[in-house]
Protein backbone atom coordinates (compact mmCIF):
# COMPACT_ATOMS: atom_id res chain seq x y z
CA UNK A 1 0.00 0.00 0.00
CA UNK A 2 2.84 2.48 0.82
CA UNK A 3 4.46 1.47 -2.22
CA UNK A 4 1.68 1.88 -4.44
CA UNK A 5 1.28 5.58 -2.70
CA UNK A 6 4.74 6.52 -2.86
CA UNK A 7 4.12 5.63 -6.90
CA UNK A 8 0.99 7.41 -7.02
CA UNK A 9 2.45 10.55 -5.57
CA UNK A 10 5.60 10.52 -7.84
CA UNK A 11 3.65 10.08 -11.00
CA UNK A 12 1.82 13.25 -9.69
CA UNK A 13 5.00 15.26 -8.81
CA UNK A 14 6.84 14.27 -12.71
CA UNK A 15 3.53 15.77 -13.83
CA UNK A 16 2.81 19.55 -13.12
CA UNK A 17 0.29 21.12 -13.29
CA UNK A 18 0.70 23.64 -16.05
CA UNK A 19 0.75 23.10 -19.65
CA UNK A 20 1.33 24.68 -22.79
CA UNK A 21 1.70 24.55 -26.49
CA UNK A 22 4.70 23.12 -28.80
CA UNK A 23 8.04 24.71 -30.22
CA UNK A 24 10.35 23.56 -32.55
CA UNK A 25 13.78 22.87 -31.42
CA UNK A 26 15.53 26.00 -33.60
CA UNK A 27 12.88 28.29 -31.03
CA UNK A 28 14.19 26.82 -27.57
CA UNK A 29 16.86 28.65 -25.86
CA UNK A 30 16.58 27.01 -22.47
CA UNK A 31 17.01 29.83 -19.65
CA UNK A 32 20.08 29.51 -17.07
CA UNK A 33 17.82 27.44 -14.95
CA UNK A 34 16.90 25.19 -17.60
CA UNK A 35 20.46 24.38 -18.54
CA UNK A 36 21.74 24.11 -14.50
CA UNK A 37 18.59 21.89 -14.22
CA UNK A 38 20.00 19.18 -17.36
CA UNK A 39 23.76 19.81 -16.49
CA UNK A 40 23.37 19.54 -12.64
CA UNK A 41 19.83 17.44 -12.02
CA UNK A 42 17.60 18.23 -9.13
CA UNK A 43 16.40 16.71 -5.85
CA UNK A 44 12.79 17.27 -5.72
CA UNK A 45 11.40 17.58 -2.02
CA UNK A 46 7.44 16.63 -1.44
CA UNK A 47 5.93 14.92 1.40
CA UNK A 48 8.84 14.18 3.31
CA UNK A 49 10.41 12.33 0.25
CA UNK A 50 13.51 13.53 -1.25
CA UNK A 51 13.89 12.62 -4.93
CA UNK A 52 17.40 12.16 -7.07
CA UNK A 53 16.77 13.17 -10.70
CA UNK A 54 19.15 12.78 -13.62
CA UNK A 55 18.44 14.47 -16.55
CA UNK A 56 20.92 13.38 -19.68
CA UNK A 57 21.21 15.40 -22.88
CA UNK A 58 20.12 12.68 -25.20
CA UNK A 59 16.65 13.90 -23.76
CA UNK A 60 16.37 11.19 -21.02
CA UNK A 61 16.17 11.09 -17.45
CA UNK A 62 16.14 8.80 -14.11
CA UNK A 63 15.37 9.10 -10.66
CA UNK A 64 14.74 6.98 -7.09
CA UNK A 65 12.42 7.30 -4.87
CA UNK A 66 11.92 5.13 -1.47
CA UNK A 67 13.61 2.26 -3.49
CA UNK A 68 11.78 2.69 -6.83
CA UNK A 69 13.62 3.51 -10.01
CA UNK A 70 12.08 5.18 -12.67
CA UNK A 71 13.08 6.67 -16.50
CA UNK A 72 11.31 9.18 -18.71
CA UNK A 73 11.97 11.66 -21.31
CA UNK A 74 12.23 15.34 -21.54
CA UNK A 75 12.48 17.87 -23.87
CA UNK A 76 12.06 21.95 -23.87
CA UNK A 77 9.35 24.25 -25.27
CA UNK A 78 9.50 27.95 -25.82
CA UNK A 79 8.86 30.09 -22.66
CA UNK A 80 11.14 27.99 -20.17
CA UNK A 81 9.12 25.26 -19.84
CA UNK A 82 10.92 21.34 -19.23
CA UNK A 83 8.05 18.92 -20.73
CA UNK A 84 8.48 15.36 -19.27
CA UNK A 85 6.68 12.32 -19.34
CA UNK A 86 7.67 8.98 -17.30
CA UNK A 87 8.10 5.08 -17.13
CA UNK A 88 4.83 5.64 -14.58
CA UNK A 89 3.23 7.44 -16.99
CA UNK A 90 3.07 8.27 -20.18
CA UNK A 91 0.99 11.51 -20.50
CA UNK A 92 3.82 14.31 -21.08
CA UNK A 93 3.14 17.55 -18.99
CA UNK A 94 5.39 20.68 -19.07
CA UNK A 95 6.11 22.91 -16.26
CA UNK A 96 7.86 26.60 -15.78
CA UNK A 97 11.65 27.06 -14.27
CA UNK A 98 11.87 30.94 -13.21
CA UNK A 99 15.04 32.47 -14.69
CA UNK A 100 18.28 32.97 -12.57
CA UNK A 101 18.65 29.93 -10.74
CA UNK A 102 22.01 27.99 -10.44
CA UNK A 103 23.46 25.00 -9.09
CA UNK A 104 22.60 24.90 -4.80
CA UNK A 105 19.50 27.10 -5.75
CA UNK A 106 15.59 25.97 -4.74
CA UNK A 107 13.13 27.17 -5.81
CA UNK A 108 8.71 26.21 -5.35
CA UNK A 109 6.37 24.94 -7.44
CA UNK A 110 2.72 24.30 -6.16
CA UNK A 111 0.90 21.32 -7.45
CA UNK A 112 -2.69 21.00 -7.51
CA UNK A 113 -2.39 17.36 -6.24
CA UNK A 114 0.95 17.64 -3.63
CA UNK A 115 0.89 20.58 -2.45
CA UNK A 116 4.26 22.21 -2.27
CA UNK A 117 7.17 21.33 -4.21
CA UNK A 118 10.69 22.12 -3.24
CA UNK A 119 13.16 21.76 -6.34
CA UNK A 120 17.29 21.84 -5.75
CA UNK A 121 19.61 22.42 -8.49
CA UNK A 122 22.28 19.78 -7.18
CA UNK A 123 25.72 21.65 -7.01
CA UNK A 124 27.87 19.26 -8.95
CA UNK A 125 26.97 17.64 -11.87
CA UNK A 126 24.42 14.54 -12.43
CA UNK A 127 26.29 11.03 -12.96
CA UNK A 128 25.74 10.60 -16.88
CA UNK A 129 26.08 6.70 -16.79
Amino acid sequence: MRKHFILTALTALLLPIWTGGTASAQDINPNDTLQAVIRHGVILNSQGHSIPITYREDGTYSGEVSGVTFSGNWRLKQEARMCTSSSLSPLETCAYYPEGMAPGDTFEVTSATLGLIRITIREESSDRS
